[in-house]
């Protein structure tokens, strides 16, 4: 059933990216510096928040315990990051 929920946001997320290519222009790392640099003082806290969005590390513990470092690795790499990544890029404003 998680497979599925991740294959779904995955499918989204590529629907939305046909419709407008220009998304993909988020994927240039001058734009995250761009939006590094504008923070200020507040750059700890955008960070933090993008880590904690992408890692989602209070429910990775819990996971790791129950299956170990290595199938996490893999689910995560191989399905949950590039179905969010996919998903994010589907809803972000061009």
């Amino acid at each position: 059933m998680i497979v599925l929920w991740f294959v779904t946001l995955a499918a989204t997320g590529v629907l939305q990216i046909l419709g407008e290519p220009a998304i993909l222009a988020a994927l240039n790392p001058l734009r995250a510096w761009d939006f590094l640099t504008q923070r200020g003082r507040g750059v700890l806290a955008a960070v933090g928040a993008i880590m904690l969005a992408l890692t989602g590390a209070e429910a990775l513990y819990a996971v790791m315990g129950h299956f170990g470092r290595r199938p996490v690795q893999w689910a995560w790499c191989g399905l949950v990051l590039p179905a969010l990544a996919l998903n994010f890029l589907g809803r972000a404003p061009c």
